[in-house]
């Protein structure tokens, strides 16, 4: 197997926090500046990354197959990813693009960022590093956030020990949001 980078283009939990902000926004307006809780909602209006022409800015610049990030964040993404491949990866957890926002909203109601749902996107590509940039200079926030391997052990590597990953848990807006249709 080629080994392929893994690239993430756009914010990861992003569009869960966003709901959480337009769902909860009298409460984290009494914990945060409303100004804050407002740029968190704007933000869902500026989104780039989960429209079509997203998806064919990334295979012009250079990747090879793309998923959407959704349900059960960008670790369901990457774990679907290597599951299809027949793989496992390493992932480098503080290069994944994640906003202030997403953090502070989600340590207030004791959530993970990163299996939060999202509205990006996760490329696959021979040269991370070059698709990376490639889509930042056309303004698609992007990261090369780690690569596949032949092992078939899937590995987050974190600010502690490295961990295995485990198959995607249910989305986190299911805690606040008990049987939603998202």
């Amino acid at each position: 197997m080629k080994e392929l980078d893994l690239v993430i283009s756009g914010y990861a939990g992003a569009r869960g926090a966003s709901r959480i902000a337009r769902n909860y926004q009298k409460e984290l307006c009494s914990r945060f500046r409303p100004e804050y809780v407002h740029r968190i909602l704007r933000a869902e209006e500026q989104r780039l990354c989960g429209h079509p022409e997203s998806r064919e800015r990334a295979e012009e610049s250079g990747a090879l197959e793309v998923f959407k990030a959704e349900r059960g964040g960008i670790l369901a993404a990457v774990y679907a990813a290597a599951q299809q491949k027949k793989c496992g990866l390493r992932l480098f957890l503080p290069k994944v693009p994640v906003r202030q926002e997403t953090i502070e909203i989600c340590e207030w109601f004791r959530l993970n960022p990163y299996r939060l749902y999202s509205d990006c996107l996760l490329s696959l590509s021979e040269s991370g590093i070059r698709l990376e940039q490639r889509l930042c200079e056309q303004g698609i926030p992007s990261a090369c956030v780690g690569f596949l391997t032949e092992s078939p052990d899937k590995v987050v590597i974190g600010k502690k020990e490295p961990e295995y990953l485990n198959p995607p848990e249910a989305d986190e807006l299911l805690k606040l949001f008990p049987g939603a249709f998202f």
